[in-house]
């Protein structure tokens, strides 16, 4: 029997410490959505107690995570990288019930997305955690005068300095007392915005999450504020770039601030231009990143063979914190462009 444990959570050591080993032939971190899977719980420590306590019993310790990358070498555990689980459990998320009809309701299906229609703004960007990247990108978009041209979440503040941006929080349709938010529901404006500049988790290592999968998904063009070189990693993947609409020349630049002041001009060039007919030149590469990503989704033989082995032992009810029953009601419902 495989034991496990979420990598996100509470009092780590206590549970780890209340863990019998000896009932599991083996032992599995489930960090597969986290890139950063050497923090447990946010604590180098928690991973180093729990390899201790593994190797005390002698059974092996696997670890999934969902970094494309590894930045660091596995040292007293197995590795399993799964890149694109975000795919998935973003897919399996966005279309439970509450969440898909919400969208539903505001034109935003995710199984037949319709755009090309009622532009009102060049781009959204949806920020939640403060992050020294988010803030560069945000202080950037009001250097370069570019604010009012999209439609901007920005939820919680950091203690930063910044050059030329005043920190306040920018909310839309979705306000913190209205039980409204999630990663999964979208703001209504999101429809009437022409592409999404999306920051992405971390702006050092290559990582995929939902903030990248769902424009794909919705057919919507975007580019990335992240590390260097994400969109030619992205490439690997075998997504299309829209270099019909942009200049990805940013993308190799090295020093952040610059990268993304690169970026921004992009966006200066769409201001006037007819953004309906810009959307329609790239239909066929919006439609084929939208069933790639779908593919990516719906392709079981991406799951590292652990997360398999687990999903036969647990249900959903008894491990919520991970989509470990696949949703076959996505395969049968899911329309491809």
């Amino acid at each position: 029997m495989i034991g496990y444990i979420p990598i996100w959570g509470n009092s780590f050591v206590e549970q780890i410490s209340k863990i019998d080993f000896t009932q599991y032939t083996s032992f599995c971190l489930m960090g597969e959505k986290e890139f950063r899977y050497d923090l447990l719980g946010g604590n180098k420590e928690n991973l180093e107690f729990l390899i201790e306590k593994v190797k005390a019993h002698n059974i092996p310790l696997h670890i999934l995570t969902s970094a494309a990358d590894t930045y660091l070498e596995p040292v007293g555990y197995e590795l399993h990288k799964w890149p694109t689980f975000y795919f998935f459990n973003t897919l399996v998320l966005m279309t439970k019930e509450n969440n898909k009809l919400y969208n539903d309701n505001l034109g935003l299906e995710i199984f037949n997305p319709q755009y090309n229609e009622g532009y009102r703004k060049v781009y959204i960007t949806l920020n939640k955690a403060p992050k020294v990247h988010r803030l560069t990108f945000m202080d950037l978009l009001y250097k370069n005068k570019l604010m009012d041209y999209g439609y901007i979440v920005y939820r919680e503040l950091l203690s930063y300095n910044l050059e030329n941006w005043q920190q306040q929080v920018m909310l839309l349709d979705q306000t913190d007392n209205n039980n409204l938010f999630n990663q999964e529901i979208l703001p209504k404006e999101y429809k009437h915005s022409f592409m999404q500049l999306v920051t992405e988790s971390d702006d050092t290592y290559f990582f995929i999450s939902e903030k990248t999968v769902v424009p794909l998904l919705f057919a919507k063009p975007f580019l990335i504020i992240s590390c260097k070189d994400y969109h030619k990693k992205l490439q690997s993947f075998g997504f299309k770039l829209y270099d019909e609409l942009f200049d990805y020349s940013f993308d190799s630049v090295t020093d952040m601030s610059i990268r993304y002041d690169m970026l921004l001009t992009n966006i200066k060039n769409l201001i006037n231009k007819d953004l309906s007919s810009l959307y329609t030149s790239i239909i066929y590469k919006l439609k084929f990143n939208r069933n790639l990503a779908i593919q990516y989704a719906l392709d079981d033989s991406k799951f590292p063979m652990i997360y398999k082995e687990i999903a036969k032992q647990q249900s959903e009810v008894d491990y919520p914190n991970s989509q470990l029953i696949y949703n076959e009601y996505i395969k049968n419902k899911f329309k491809f462009l």
